[in-house]
This record gives C-alpha cells, sequence and structure tokens, in this order.
C-alpha cells in the first residue's frame, strides 16, 4: 500500500514537472519579446540541452532563428519540429519551412510544405493563403 501510494505521489510530481513552467524557456521569451535574440537563443538551447530533444523546443528555437536572419539554423530547427505527433507543432513547422522557401523563391518546396502543413492542421488558413499565392 505505502509503495503504491509513494508512487502514485512520484508520478503526480514527474507530471507537474514535466507539464510545469520551464525557467530556460521562459527567459527565452522574454529575451525574445525584448529584441535580445543571442540570449533568447542561448536560454532555448540549455533548455534543449537540459529536456532533450522535444518538438516544441525546436519550433521555438526556429523562430528566434528567424529573428536573427539564421535561415540554416531555422530550417533545421523546424525539420525536426515538424516530426511532432502534436498536430500544431508540425503544422506550425510546415508552415514556417514553407515560408522560408517561398522568401527564397523556391515555390515548389514552398508548396510541398503547405501542403504537409494542411495535412497536419487542414484548418490552417494562413496555409491554405499562401499555397492560393
Amino acid at each position: 500500500m505505502r509503495s503504491t501510494i509513494a508512487a502514485l505521489l512520484l508520478a503526480g510530481w514527474l507530471a507537474e514537472a514535466l507539464a510545469g513552467p520551464d525557467a530556460d524557456v521562459e527567459a527565452a521569451i522574454r529575451a525574445y519579446d525584448e529584441g535580445n535574440y543571442d540570449a533568447a537563443l542561448e536560454r532555448i538551447d540549455a533548455a534543449i540541452e537540459r529536456r532533450g530533444e522535444r518538438a516544441e523546443l525546436h519550433l521555438d528555437k526556429g523562430l528566434i532563428a528567424l529573428a536573427r536572419e539564421d535561415l540554416d539554423t531555422a530550417r533545421s530547427s523546424f525539420q525536426l519540429a515538424s516530426e511532432s505527433a502534436d498536430s500544431a507543432i508540425s503544422s506550425s513547422a510546415h508552415y514556417e519551412l514553407g515560408n522560408i522557401e517561398f522568401d527564397a523563391e523556391n515555390y515548389e518546396a514552398a508548396i510541398t510544405a503547405y501542403i504537409d502543413c494542411l495535412k497536419a492542421d487542414p484548418t490552417h488558413v494562413k496555409a491554405k493563403w499562401n499555397l492560393e499565392l
């Protein structure tokens, strides 16, 4: 009985710790909002190192890299995020990949990315709009 209660308490603590706010992610968001993209990247990298390869962290890293105009890092981060089982993360990553390719006038790759976005989230209005362009 005691071991069952201890296991339940530990499981609850672990779930809360995993779902709770992350200090590095919050610091990265603050730095991003302040326009300090180097600090934002440093903090999101710290979160990735500590928490592991998580799609939502790579999506954040891609957005920070875009703000820094580091398209190679943005592409690779969005590619990692696009593999997420979470359709919101996957569709957002595909959408951003499409935008990068569209801006580079690589229209075939942009079309593919927007279609992949819509496969993940058929209601993604911006991807539909960009695909029409």
